[in-house]
């Protein structure tokens, strides 16, 4: 039976097989029994709760954090990860890039019944030692472990791996004819322009930005406006520019290309 507070004892006695039997008993310190599994949290890609990622330019990083595991009884004493993906024939596999692995809380041997349950406070994960090819998709099981080795688990969404950056279609001088680089561009007002058309089938533009050189001297460019999303007025009279144009896409890589260059002059009345 057990105590006031639901704690169970095991009692244990010997005898030996002498003419007077004689004996000797011992007890345990008690066990409390726990038949529920701990409260299951969530848990999202990458560094951020707030900031799940879908797409990753990195096919060697897993990183996944969490938060809300719980139990009120015998504590989340320990943490197991996996990282998963789809196998060739489309099927899934929790354990294809990871096997379940613990995180090391406690003394790290995963047997805790030696000891009292201690919270697990670890809340985040990486790894930096993953072989995912482009367009791989993967995710990151997150498995608590209470004190009485019941367990409960989430999973992330999936991560899919971009590893090229978005390509160029075109890129020229002035918009009064999108498609055409101009070699020469009249303005009376200050305006340069550009125009410029990437693609991203994998995972989508994320933004384009652009910014403006001067040569000063041949083959040598200084940057005279910072990096805009919109058409600058620029102060000189006149001068021989290029449109440095960087494409990201959402998994974050980026492309640079340049314009051929046009000689800018601006009308005076």
């Amino acid at each position: 039976m057990p105590d006031a507070i639901g704690r169970y004892y095991n009692t244990i006695w010997a005898f030996n097989q002498g003419h007077i039997i004689q004996s000797v008993s011992a007890w345990s310190d008690g066990v409390r029994i726990d038949s529920t599994p701990p409260l299951a949290g969530f848990a999202t890609n990458g560094k951020n709760l707030s900031g799940n990622i879908v797409w990753t330019p990195d096919g060697h990083v897993a990183e996944a954090v969490w938060d809300g595991f719980y139990d009120p009884e015998s504590l989340v004493v320990e943490y197991y990860l996996s990282v998963g993906g789809f196998d060739k024939l489309g099927k899934r596999s929790d354990e294809k890039y990871l096997r379940r692995s613990f995180m090391g809380c406690g003394d790290g041997s995963g047997f805790f019944d030696h000891k009292p349950s201690v919270l697990c406070n670890k809340t985040a994960f990486a790894r930096h030692d993953m072989e995912m090819a482009h367009l791989d998709q993967f995710w990151v099981t997150v498995e608590s472990v209470n004190g009485a080795h019941d367990v409960n688990a989430t999973q992330t969404t999936t991560v899919t791996v971009d590893k090229t950056p978005p390509a160029l279609q075109f890129i020229g001088d002035g918009t009064a004819t999108p498609g055409e680089d101009r070699r020469f561009f009249s303005s009376t007002d200050g305006t340069f322009a550009a125009n410029w058309a990437f693609s991203e089938p994998e995972s989508g533009l994320r933004d384009i930005r652009w910014t403006v050189l001067e040569e000063v001297v041949a083959g040598i460019f200084v940057q005279v406006r910072e990096p805009m999303l919109k058409p600058i007025a620029l102060c000189p009279l006149a001068f021989f520019g290029t449109w440095p144009q960087l494409a990201s896409h959402s998994a974050r890589l980026r492309s640079v290309v340049n314009s051929s260059s046009a000689l800018v002059i601006l009308e005076l009345r």
